[in-house]
Order: C-alpha cells, then sequence, then structure tokens
C-alpha cells in the first residue's frame, strides 16, 4: 500500500488541482492519496471561499481518499509555519512515503539547495539577512538577497547558470513553499520522499481565465464579480427552495454560459451551486465588523504584539490607526508600509481576530514539532483502511468526533499543547460562521455535531 501525501486549500478546487491529484499518484505510483488542507483560514491571510468541509467534499468528490485538516495555528502562518504544520501532519500519520508539491520551478534539486541553507541558517546567510533587515527592508525581500549571496558564495563557481534558476525560484510562490516543505522534511529527519511537480498553465496569482486550468485567484475574482452582478432581491435565496441554476447564472448570461462551469471538475460545480447563496461566496470584507470589534477590545500595543506575526512597530501602527477603521481593506491600505507587505499584514490582522498568540505557536513547534493530533474531516469509504493504519501506526490522536476529543487528547504526549491547539481550530471554525450567518441568515453552523464527509461515490481517479 503505496500513500502519497498533498498539502493542499483548494480555495476552491479546480481542474488544477484534479491534474496535481492525478499526476502525484501516478508519478509516485501510489494507491492512495492523503491530504492536509487549510481549514476555514488561509495562509495569505485570507478566509476560506467557502468552508473547509465542503472543500474537503469537492477533495474527495474528485480522487482524494482522506482529508485531514491543518490546525489554524499552522494555516495562517507564514510558509515556514504553514509548511512545518502541513508536513508535521503528515509525517505522523506513519503511512506517507511520498509529499508531492506543484511548482513553478519542476526541479527538485534546485529547490532542495535553496532549503538546505535555510535548514542549515550558515553564518554569512544570517550576517547578511540582519543587516539588509536593519537597512529597513521587507523580511521578504532581505531573505531572497541574502540567499542568493550565500548560494553564489557555495555553489557560484561551479553552478554559475544557477543564479538566474535559484532567483526565479525564490520570485513565485509554489516555489517558496516548495522549499519550505523541503526544509521541514530535513527539520524532521522525515522518510516521506520529495516530488514535485511542475505547475502548467496560468500562474499562482493570474487574474484571468484560461480554458482547462486557471489560477484559484481567477475563479474566486469572477465567483465574486458575478455575485456583484445580481441585483439584491437574488443575493440571498429562499431557504425553502433547493439552489437551483439561477443561484449561478450571470446577470447577462444563461447558466451553460457561466464562465466558472469549465474551470471545475463537474463534481466540485454541482457543490457550488448547492451552497451559493447559502454559505458561500465567503471574502475578507465579511469580518470587517469581527475585526474592528478584536482591535477595539486590545488594551495597548504591548497587548497587540502578542499575536502572531505582529511585531511591536506593527502593533503600534495598528493602535495608532484603529480609531480611523472603515473597514478591513481599507484598514490593511492604511496599514501597508515597504516594511510591511499587505501578505503579512493580512496574515497578522487574522492572527488577531482568531486570537492566535506567538507563545502558543512557538509552545506547539518546540515541544510537539508541528501538529499535535489528526483532525478527520472526511475520507472515501473504499480507503478506511488508511484510518486503521493510521491508528497502528501514529503517535498523534485521531480525532473523528468532537464529542470524543477531549478523551483523546488526554492520552497525547502533548495534552495540554493539543488542547490550546483545537480549541483554536474550534473558535476559529466558529467565528467563520458567525461571518456566514450575517451574510447568509437562515444558516446555522455548530463545530461540535459537524459530521465528517463520508464519500461513498464513484470519483474520477
Amino acid at each position: 500500500m503505496k500513500v502519497v501525501g498533498l498539502v493542499t486549500e483548494y480555495n476552491p478546487f479546480h481542474n488544477g488541482h484534479r491534474y496535481h491529484l492525478e499526476q502525484a499518484k501516478r508519478k509516485t505510483g501510489a494507491g492512495f492519496a492523503v491530504v492536509v488542507m487549510s481549514g476555514n483560514f488561509l495562509q495569505r491571510g485570507e478566509p476560506a471561499i467557502i468552508d473547509k468541509f465542503a472543500r474537503a467534499e469537492m477533495a474527495l468528490a474528485c480522487g482524494a481518499d482522506l482529508v485531514l485538516e491543518i490546525p489554524a495555528y499552522f494555516a495562517c502562518g507564514s510558509a515556514e509555519y504553514f509548511a512545518l504544520g502541513a508536513v508535521s501532519l503528515l509525517d505522523s500519520l506513519g503511512i506517507v512515503d511520498a509529499v508531492c508539491f506543484g511548482s513553478e520551478c519542476g526541479d527538485i534539486q534546485v529547490l532542495d539547495e535553496i532549503a538546505e541553507v535555510l535548514a542549515e541558517e550558515p553564518l554569512p546567510y544570517k550576517n547578511t539577512l540582519k543587516a539588509l533587515l536593519s537597512e529597513g527592508k521587507s523580511f521578504p525581500a532581505a531573505r531572497e538577497e541574502a540567499l542568493l549571496s550565500c548560494l553564489t558564495a557555495l555553489h557560484g563557481s561551479e553552478k554559475e547558470d544557477c543564479v538566474s534558476l535559484w532567483k526565479d525560484a525564490l520570485d513565485s510562490p509554489n516555489n517558496i513553499l516548495g522549499i519550505e516543505y523541503l526544509k521541514a522534511l530535513k527539520k524532521l529527519n522525515s522518510s516521506m520522499q520529495p516530488v514535485t511537480i511542475e505547475r502548467i498553465s496560468s500562474g499562482y496569482h493570474d487574474p484571468s481565465l484560461h480554458t482547462g486550468i486557471s489560477s484559484a485567484t481567477a475563479i474566486r475574482r469572477v465567483i465574486l464579480e458575478e455575485r456583484r452582478k445580481l441585483p439584491d432581491s437574488e443575493k440571498i435565496s429562499d431557504p425553502g427552495k433547493p439552489r437551483l441554476d439561477r443561484d449561478f447564472e450571470s446577470v447577462s448570461g444563461s447558466f451553460a454560459a457561466d464562465p466558472i462551469r469549465g474551470q471545475v471538475p463537474n463534481e466540485v460545480y454541482a457543490i457550488l451551486q448547492r451552497e451559493s447563496n447559502r454559505t458561500f461566496p465567503i471574502k475578507s470584507a465579511d469580518f470587517s465588523q469581527l475585526l474592528h470589534y478584536r482591535l477595539l477590545s486590545v488594551k495597548d500595543w504591548q497587548e497587540l504584539a502578542q499575536f502572531f506575526d505582529v511585531s511591536e512597530d506593527l502593533a503600534k501602527r495598528i493602535c495608532n490607526l484603529r480609531n480611523s477603521y472603515e473597514g478591513l481593506e481599507d484598514f490593511i491600505a492604511r496599514l501597508k508600509t515597504r516594511q510591511f507587505t499587505e501578505t503579512r499584514i493580512r496574515r497578522a490582522l487574522m492572527h488577531i481576530l482568531l486570537g492566535i498568540k506567538e507563545d502558543a505557536v512557538r509552545e506547539s513547534v518546540i515541544s510537539a514539532n508541528g501538529a499535535c493530533y489528526i483532525r478527520v474531516l472526511g475520507f472515501h469509504i473504499n480507503a478506511s483502511v488508511l484510518l486503521s493504519e493510521i491508528k497502528k501506526k501514529s503517535r498523534l490522536p485521531i480525532i473523528t468526533k468532537m464529542a470524543d476529543a477531549s478523551e483523546r487528547l488526554e492520552i497525547s504526549p502533548f495534552s495540554d499543547t493539543a488542547g490550546k491547539m483545537l480549541d483554536c481550530d474550534i473558535y476559529s471554525a466558529q467565528v467563520y460562521h458567525c461571518a456566514v450567518t450575517n451574510r447568509y441568515k437562515d444558516h446555522t453552523y455548530n463545530e461540535f455535531t459537524r459530521q465528517i464527509i463520508v464519500q461513498r461515490q464513484p470519483r474520477l481517479v
């Protein structure tokens, strides 16, 4: 039984994700694919456009065999923490043979050379990074320059042609995540083998739709734009009526002409159609009032600085500007400087909203090297053997029912840290669904009673 692991967000699942699933199984010869997926809040500091159980259902309908949730401590973190949380979760299962990720580079050796420097952090790299940060450069820019300097010193004489490859790798988001996956594998001394698949078609941030495979960014943009075109009377559906074609219909076109239909598998489209104007779509602005309340409830900048990704300088800036808050997107624009990138600010504000503090995340990394439990979102009925094997081989407790969670965590060697981590996951889910309920009035949700997805239908893969 060969198993491949994938780290995902599926926001939403699209044709490129289906290609990745297919190629991951083919390239590794795996019979099963285990997916670890972000919950309701994502790595770039944004909410998922549709909730985690709907996205897990999409994955299971299109080839995934088991879907697990990446704890919120890591799902909203920088690439380093996101990768460590995800890879540690896969490694803890005891059944995963390979980790397969997409990259713009497609060359595992190039990515691994960069990962080696980040894992070892040689003195020349650390000194250069410190000097560049003291000059006021943002961390991503300073790190890239320090890495290129160190890599050139280590390999430049024998690999002059690689400088451009390293630079290109550091300029692309999937490459950066891939490098962090490799670094996490080294940190964990994992036996899982890394495999990368070159990303095809559109780029990660490409805002335009293309035939066949488009970026999730483009798909979300079109979904939200089409919804804005609908008259107000059509934006909230009658909860007593089924979700019909009209929910995804643009003002000027018919259902058949919907630009999203060709971008996602049919099974995914059916789920989007079912949830349209019921729980989906959700965007960052839906959390504006909740975040504003959180910012006003904080006493001073010192309290803000306790949250993950919130430095003293950023905490002071947030405090100075919070009384001029007019909405989340406007506030992000006000906070943005050369030192603080938009993504960094979004991530920091999301950690404040969800109450994720730096010392709690660092405690989980120090004590447990990442994830402290295995939270199942769903599985395919034909892959129930995976759960049986995990129960035999994993060092972490498995949570399939929230009613049993406390009891299961008591047997964990990291029970205190695990309890805090799970509390954060529960709180994050409830916060997300507060925004959903505010937008779609008939919606109700309880994380404690929500059942996992069990997929029994035939799949595409």
